[in-house]
């Protein structure tokens, strides 16, 4: 796993340092950390000086279909530079240093009288899992394209490893994994070029359950022992 020393926000530029991050939480699901890339990209426009010449790249969840069209109609000739995402894998998470530990089921980890339902005691579990999340950049310039990925990666890399943006908000274990090989698609009868570079993370999810009390329950019972009648054996 990449190891990065934090960066001290006191050391930072004044237009790079970052608000005060709130406690470790962890992220409540996949969408979750999309959530937070989301926010985190947001706050990097905003101030970014390193920008690629005339890209204005959004983040969306899912391909912008009529945005595409607005740049590609009758007399548009508007840059279209987009990122998606999506989840390429995901799975429980080793619970060894090995890996060969898989737990296969959630683990109950906490269990306490109910505070509102007497009776009843509020149960908690949760599980881990390894997730492989994929940006995808889309460019109708290949060289924007390549220019886009690399700004992309570096912007995850420093709020992953220099600012500590995702650990400190439930998002464990990120890793760079692999850039995926370059292409092109075709979408409208536009052809657009393809970058796709692949994350890792292990994300905790929690839940809880409500359960009845067991209750202990003393039964006294009176066992009758039948009388035994002694056998004695006749001596010859």
């Amino acid at each position: 796993m990449l190891s990065f020393p934090p960066t001290p926000q006191a050391h930072l530029p004044s237009h790079r340092v970052l608000p005060k991050i709130r406690s470790s939480k962890p992220a409540a699901d996949i969408q979750g950390f999309f959530k937070l890339v989301e926010e985190a990209f947001t706050q990097y426009c905003k101030n970014v000086e390193d920008m690629p010449d005339g890209a204005e790249p959004v983040f969306v969840h899912s391909f912008p279909e009529q945005r595409l069209s607005a740049t590609t109609g009758k007399g548009a000739d508007q840059a279209f530079d987009v990122i998606t995402h999506h989840v390429g894998e995901s799975g429980m998470a080793a619970t060894s240093n090995d890996g060969n530990r898989v737990p296969f089921k959630p683990s109950v980890l906490n269990t306490e009288p109910h505070p509102q339902k007497a009776g009843y005691n509020l149960v908690t579990y949760g599980w881990w899992e390894s997730t492989a999340a994929v940006f995808t950049i889309w460019s109708k310039s290949n060289e924007t394209a390549d220019a886009l990925a690399n700004w992309f990666h570096k912007f995850l890399m420093k709020y992953a490893f220099a600012f500590q943006y995702f650990l400190t908000r439930g998002v464990e274990h990120f890793k760079f994994e692999k850039r995926l090989e370059d292409d092109t698609d075709t979408r409208q009868g536009q052809e657009l070029y393809r970058r796709r570079l692949v994350y890792s993370f292990r994300l905790q999810y929690l839940d809880s359950y409500e359960a009845p009390q067991i209750r202990e329950v003393n039964v006294n019972a009176t066992v009758r022992v039948p009388a035994i009648t002694p056998v004695v054996q006749q001596q010859l």
